[in-house]
């Protein structure tokens, strides 16, 4: 039987961020084994080790103790866990390891180069990072960058460290994947009693809320936040604001002691380690994440998909999936007035966090665990990455066209002629005046002098652009959010249907052949009017809503598959 070793530093590791990869691999037929230092209490509580070894088990997982030390200069430590390593390794004859965290991935690394096993590394977030400190430089950035020789596969889930990974390591394959896998499904079903979960935890009905989650760590920085409700108390405008936050940590003896010097017990709450995060995010105003340094964060991004606006700090690995005004407020984490200022602006401005919102729920889609179950699943097969690739030709297009990773674009195909009808959708995004929608128009025609002096006229040269012909539109539509095909007349338009295939949802006019295929709700949304305020208000609803399913999407296109039709027209010449 094919066997695999999981490796990591703490069992929290595995059991946050490993389990499907885990279900993943039985289900590929490997018998799978866990090696970490099951003895460490630093991140979870022994009670909920304990729960994780019998969830293991009873998946038929063996449990290894392998003890590692957190401190980077235990060298005696880090011998002692290298020649356990090179015994388990060679005692498993695995056929590879997947191996989590810095200094256990060294250790491991070093060991498979010794018992000659192949090694998969997902680096959760690289120590060394723009404007991190230069002993982190010195000691983390050499290791990696010699250890990477010794790794098959490097995973990396955030897009600074894959760049820098890709142009200076020396890893076999280098792969960027969108984080360890945001449960979607789980955060959008989430239903609660908000009043009864509030008053269990202390919470008043008015109460706005902050909620923080992660382990009580200089690196989470959760200080900075007490620090700014303590400044915002000063000045008698602390209102009503209570900080919730979650974990347990080496700092949670030095906040308790913070927040009663600051006579803030009222204001702010440690709940220590908590499994219902969930339900915590539908009682919740607004989710607050200070990290000095992140890999990419997984709690933030469950926030989002449960409809929590943010406050976060502008670095690394949050940038993946944040922006300034967008997702919320993106702050200097070393700052306190400007976390003053965020939490007022959140506290007091509910037209921003119901924008916030929107966008939010949208973006956390992209890190969904469905989407990464296939990327892992190819990875371990050693395939061809196809669902990687698609997700980075579709980041690389957008950055050709200039399209953020917030930024809606919409995209339309055909001739440029007045029976196409491209102004409708234009007129459409002057009413938007939303800078953060796009439109592009591929094709050729003689209504390209007019398109132009109108998108002038409307002052939308930075929203709108005409492509021209194009030989790339599979991989337009990769890039698009939505397909505009607003045809006063139309036989069938085979654009549209290409972009169902796609896994793209319409907006189009309601003539002639369009019907076959554009059905409101399932695959897009009809003009009846054909208006531009009536198209504005479509395109907002694809925008702000998950209605569209990828899924019907390609149901539906394909019954205009081109083997359908072939079999159909061969019926025909037969019977003639």
């Amino acid at each position: 039987m094919k066997r695999v070793l999981m490796a990591a530093t703490v069992p929290s590791m595995i059991g946050q961020f490993n389990m499907e990869n885990i279900r993943l691999l039985l289900n590929m037929g490997y018998k799978v084994d866990v090696a970490c230092d099951f003895n460490d209490t630093s991140v979870w509580p022994k009670e909920r080790t304990q729960k994780l070894k019998k969830e293991l088990a009873g998946m038929d997982v063996n449990c290894i103790q392998l003890d590692f030390s957190r401190n980077p200069i235990n060298i005696k430590s880090h011998i002692s866990s290298y020649r356990k390593a090179v015994n388990i390794l060679k005692k498993g004859k695995y056929d590879f390891i997947h191996t989590h965290t810095p200094i256990a991935s060294s250790i491991v690394r070093i060991a498979a180069h010794t018992a000659h096993t192949k090694v998969i590394y997902t680096a959760h977030g690289f120590h060394f990072y723009e404007g991190g400190p230069l002993k982190n430089w010195l000691l983390f950035y050499p290791i990696e960058k010699f250890l990477s020789r010794w790794t098959d596969v490097l995973i990396t889930i955030n897009k600074e460290d894959y760049h820098r990974a890709k142009t200076r390591f020396y890893a076999a394959k280098t792969v960027y994947i969108p984080g360890v896998g945001v449960d979607i499904g789980k955060f959008s079903v989430c239903q609660i009693n908000r009043s009864q979960k509030r008053r269990s935890l202390g919470l008043k009905e008015d109460d706005f809320v902050l909620l923080s989650v992660g382990e009580l760590s200089e690196r989470k920085n959760q200080k900075i936040v007490i620090e700014a409700l303590h400044k915002m108390a000063e000045k008698g405008a602390i209102a009503n604001i209570v900080y919730l936050v979650v974990g347990r940590g080496e700092m949670q003896e030095s906040l308790d002691g913070l927040i009663s010097v600051y006579g803030l017990k009222e204001h702010v709450k440690l709940a220590g380690f908590r499994s219902d995060i969930d339900e915590l995010c539908e009682i919740a105003d607004c989710f607050v994440h200070p990290s000095v340094r992140e890999g990419l964060g997984i709690a933030p991004l469950e926030a989002m998909a449960a409809g929590l606006p943010m406050i976060s700090a502008d670095v690394n690995g949050i940038k993946d999936y944040t922006k300034d005004k967008v997702t919320g407020c993106c702050i200097d984490p070393t700052d306190v007035d400007q976390m003053v200022l965020a939490i007022k602006k959140m506290h007091e401005d509910e037209d921003f966090r119901k924008k916030c919102i929107a966008n939010n729920l949208r973006i956390a889609k992209k890190f969904d665990i469905r989407n990464l179950k296939d990327i892992m699943s190819e990875i371990y097969q050693g395939g061809g990455y196809k669902h990687l690739k698609a997700v980075l030709l579709r980041q690389k297009k957008r950055e050709e066209l200039g399209v953020g990773l917030d930024d809606f674009c919409i995209l339309s195909v055909g001739e440029l002629n007045v029976n196409k009808n491209h102004q409708v959708i234009i007129r459409a995004l002057k009413e938007m005046d939303d800078l953060k929608t796009k439109y592009f128009i591929a094709g050729k025609g003689e209504q390209k002098k007019k398109l132009d002096k109108l998108i002038k006229e409307l002052g939308l040269s930075g929203k709108v652009k005409l492509l021209g012909f194009r030989r790339d539109i599979p991989e337009l539509l990769r890039a698009s959010d939505c397909f505009a095909f607003p045809s006063r007349r139309e036989g069938l338009g085979i654009a549209a249907v290409e972009a169902m295939a796609a896994g793209v949802p319409l907006v189009t006019s309601a003539s002639g052949g369009i019907k076959d295929y554009c059905i409101s709700g399932i695959t897009g949304y009809l003009s009846k009017k054909g208006t531009a305020e009536e198209y504005k208000s479509l395109l907002e609803q694809v925008k702000n809503c998950d209605e569209i399913q990828p899924a019907n999407l390609k149901k539906y296109s394909s019954k205009f598959n081109e083997n359908c039709v072939r079999k159909i027209m061969q019926s025909i010449y037969k019977g003639i």
